[in-house]
């Protein structure tokens, strides 16, 4: 089922690959026993800077505000290989980041792409269509205000 989503809600894509191989540093050094392959993140997260706060939201429509004392938090999916040479993927947070704006917002300026809200929220389902007019409309108001 198509959607007609309103447009033009203008974020910029985080860069989850570079906080991912620093998660996977951080990883293989809090447990140097286990052979970590990778760190990632289950969603793709974007951000909008606006006059009143910095906001992040997930491919799933799910949203942020980030600010020094409710820094940003992403769990960290990691995979790894047992003695054996089998790997492994967790289907649970193995670990998690905490980001604070400074942080947010370099990584913000560090990415060069960008992305409609309209585009960023998956597609399926009421559930992903309320969460995405509720950050499309606290955006917009935000840009307003």
């Amino acid at each position: 089922m198509e959607h007609n989503r309103e447009r033009g809600v203008i974020l910029r894509r985080l860069d989850t690959e570079a906080l991912g191989r620093q998660a996977l540093a951080h990883l293989k050094v809090m447990a140097p026993t286990v052979d970590w392959t990778a760190a990632s993140f289950q969603y793709g997260y974007a951000v909008a800077q606006t006059d009143n706060g910095l906001y992040v939201v997930c491919t799933e429509g799910v949203g942020w505000e980030v600010t020094h004392s409710k820094p940003l938090i992403l769990d960290v999916i990691a995979s790894w290989k047992d003695a054996d040479g089998l790997a492994h993927h967790s289907m649970s947070p193995s670990a998690a980041v905490y980001l604070s704006p400074y942080e947010v917002t370099e990584l913000m300026n560090a990415s060069t792409e960008d992305i409609d809200l309209a585009d960023l929220v998956r597609e399926f389902g009421d559930r992903l269509e309320v969460n995405f007019s509720i950050w499309h409309d606290r955006l917009t108001a935000k840009a307003k205000s």
